[in-house]
Parts: structure tokens; C-alpha cells; sequence
């Protein structure tokens, strides 16, 4: 992941029997300020979500305890972005 100031990542785990885990961009419909960004790498339970960084620092408990509290969600995991550094080529 890039490093990226004006937004801040969840990866939202989601059960099976999520309603979710079939349309996770659902978990948006309630809560605009969460969007969905897509799956982690090739887990399909696993959903990334961006939140604007200006709404999450003043709202950062309401968004988790909305994600948390939404059926199926089994865990939801903030993301650090780290700079990524470039190989030596042989």
C-alpha cells in the first residue's frame, strides 16, 4: 500500500454469512464516509475501506463501533501505510 495522507484504511473481515460478504459496499449505504476500496489481495472475506482522514480524526470511535456493530463483521483492522522501497535489480 502507498502511502496516502488524506485517507485512512480498514480492513473489515467479514463472515460468511455476512450479509455483506456478497456486496461488502454495503457496509457504505449507512455511513457514506466509509467507502469501499475492495478485497485484500485474494481473501474474499477480507474488504478494504478508505475513510476520509478529516472525518476519521474527528469521528474515529463512531466509524469503528458502526463497523464492529454491523452483522457479520468479525473484525476490523486499521491500516499503516508504509513506504515501499525498491529492490536492487540483478
Amino acid at each position: 500500500m502507498t502511502q496516502d495522507n488524506t485517507n485512512v484504511y480498514l480492513a473489515v473481515t467479514l463472515a460468511r454469512s455476512s450479509p455483506f460478504y456478497l456486496n461488502p459496499s454495503g457496509l457504505s449505504i449507512p455511513y457514506p464516509a466509509v467507502n469501499h476500496v475492495g478485497n485484500v489481495g485474494q481473501l474474499p472475506d477480507v474488504q478494504l475501506f478508505s475513510v476520509p482522514r478529516a472525518e476519521w480524526d474527528s469521528r474515529q470511535q463512531v466509524i469503528l463501533n458502526f463497523l464492529k456493530g454491523s452483522e457479520g463483521v468479525q473484525r476490523v483492522d486499521v491500516q499503516s501505510a508504509k513506504a515501499r522501497s525498491k529492490r536492487d535489480e540483478l
